[in-house]
C-alpha cells in the first residue's frame, strides 16, 4: 500500500447499487463492508451524487483511509487477486497472505481500472 502514500488511488468500493450505500466491488467480499465503516477520512463518506467510486490513501502518520470521487477522474488504482481458488462462496475474513496486490501508476477511470485488473492481472479492484 506504499505506492498509494500521498495520493488517492481507486479501489474497488463504490455506491453504484444505492447512493451512500458503499460495497465491495468484488462478489466475495460484498458483505464484508465492516471495514468500510471505520476506515473513512473525515467527513466521509457523504451524499454528494455521481462522486460513487472508492478511493484509498495512507495519510502522515501511515494509515489507511478511504475516500470518493467522480468515477470518471483518472487516478492510479490497485488490484488485489486470489493466490489460489477459494472454495467457499462466502468465505470468513480473509489474510493479505492469500492475496497478491498490483499497483499500477498509470492513471484510468474506475471503469478502465477496473477493466484494467481483470484483464492485465486477472483479478478486481482492491478491496482492502
Amino acid at each position: 500500500m506504499k505506492e498509494i502514500n500521498g495520493a488517492d488511488a481507486w479501489i474497488g468500493h463504490n455506491d453504484h447499487m444505492k447512493e451512500n450505500k458503499w460495497v465491495w466491488s468484488d462478489p466475495l467480499f460484498r458483505n464484508h463492508v465492516s471495514i468500510l465503516n471505520r476506515q473513512w477520512s473525515s467527513g466521509l463518506p457523504n451524499s454528494l451524487r455521481s462522486k460513487d467510486c472508492g478511493t484509498a490513501r495512507l495519510n502522515r502518520q501511515r494509515n489507511l483511509k478511504f475516500g470518493q470521487s467522480f468515477c470518471y477522474t483518472k487516478k492510479k488504482f490497485m488490484c488485489k487477486k486470489d493466490k489460489h481458488a477459494l472454495p467457499n462462496p462466502n468465505p470468513k475474513p480473509l489474510c493479505n497472505n492469500k492475496f497478491d496486490y498490483k499497483f499500477f501508476p498509470a492513471k484510468k477511470t474506475w471503469s478502465e481500472a477496473r477493466s484494467s485488473c481483470a484483464s492485465e492481472f486477472g483479478g478486481e479492484l482492491a478491496s482492502i
